[in-house]
């Protein structure tokens, strides 16, 4: 136990000789889960050096909720708080630099987020930033760019989710470009919707099931979409880049469909994907989101095939490794 204890606390002190290197903590939490990352930082390579402490706990924010005016119920709040003590209590041990909260998107529904927020700053003495969409963007490709550390390639960095399609690139002395389009998954059902089968999308919530002619057609459907809103550098640029596919868009809907054995998945894959999809209901699909299941099957092929990408490497990332390595939250 003496010697478990000695090297708890002699590691972050080593960071001390070297002005390069600083002990951070960062916690991402949305409504459902808690994460707290802790490690040494190389700030003047911008990664990380050494892992001190990865840990995560459950929090619950949904339950309970009163839907009329949407506000944080205290008693969830409390439960919340407590566990986030718990993380931030654990995260003290390593002595960091600062403890920096990052909260999802998510919580912005709620009326009172801010209130809670606040609560949040005063009881875990932390700091906490409300990233707006590019700087989750930011985020989310400097928590890829720490997955892959050795790439032939530069990154791209690809995130698409309920409020659109997100890409990101770091261009040397020019600092991070980011691209933007409206369309997400949600969009896109909604269009196939009313586009092809011509009914009400306020009335029909799901597409499925869609035979192989009413994909192709959905095919077509996007393509026009795409030629006239994708971004003309994207698709003259991204031969020149590994592109890595973030969120749950990729990781949980696009990815697991392809059967890939690989952590990326490939063009053609996606369309064989597409043909086992085919006639399928939303209770055959299965899932937590079968309605935009084959849509958003759909919607990769779609934007890989436009902008020439031949393979998307799938990565499961967290705001809370993106925000250790994010310089701006760290300046006094």
């Amino acid at each position: 136990m003496r010697k478990l204890l000695i090297s708890i606390f002699l590691c972050p002190l080593i960071s001390w000789g070297n002005e390069c290197l600083e002990t951070r903590a960062s916690i991402s939490l949305n409504t459902t889960y808690a994460r707290l990352v802790v490690a040494e930082i190389d700030k003047c390579k911008s990664l990380v050096s050494k892992y001190y402490l990865e840990m995560g706990t459950k929090v619950d924010l949904i339950s309970g909720v009163r839907k009329k005016d949407y506000l944080l119920n205290q008693k969830l709040q409390k439960y919340a708080l407590n566990s986030l003590k718990k993380l931030a209590k654990n995260a003290l041990e390593f002595r960091p630099k600062n403890l920096i909260l990052v909260p999802s998107k998510s919580l912005k529904k709620f009326q009172n987020n801010l209130e809670f927020l606040k609560e949040i700053k005063k009881n875990l003495n932390c700091k906490v930033v409300l990233p707006n969409l590019e700087t989750e963007s930011i985020l989310g490709f400097l928590a890829a760019k720490l997955k892959i550390s050795k790439s032939p390639l530069p990154l791209m960095v690809w995130n698409l989710n309920d409020s659109g399609s997100f890409w990101a690139i770091e261009e040397e002395g020019q600092g991070f470009k980011i691209f933007y389009d409206k369309i997400s998954p949600y969009i896109f059902k909604d269009m196939v919707v009313e586009g092809i089968l011509k009914k009400d999308h306020n009335k029909i919530l799901t597409p499925n099931p869609l035979d192989l002619e009413k994909i192709t057609q959905g095919e077509k459907l996007l393509e026009i979409y795409l030629k006239y809103n994708l971004d003309k550098f994207l698709q003259e640029k991204s031969k020149n880049y590994q592109v890595i596919g973030i969120g749950d868009f990729h990781h949980q809907s696009v990815y697991p469909k392809t059967m890939s054995t690989l952590v990326s998945f490939k063009l053609d894959q996606l369309k064989t994907a597409l043909e086992k999809s085919s006639n399928l209901s939303d209770k055959e699909i299965g899932g937590e989101y079968p309605e935009v299941q084959v849509t958003n099957l759909i919607l990769a092929k779609g934007i890989m095939e436009t902008m020439q990408i031949q393979e998307v490497t799938a990565l499961s990332v967290n705001e809370a490794d993106g925000a250790l390595v994010y310089e701006d939250y760290w300046k006094n």
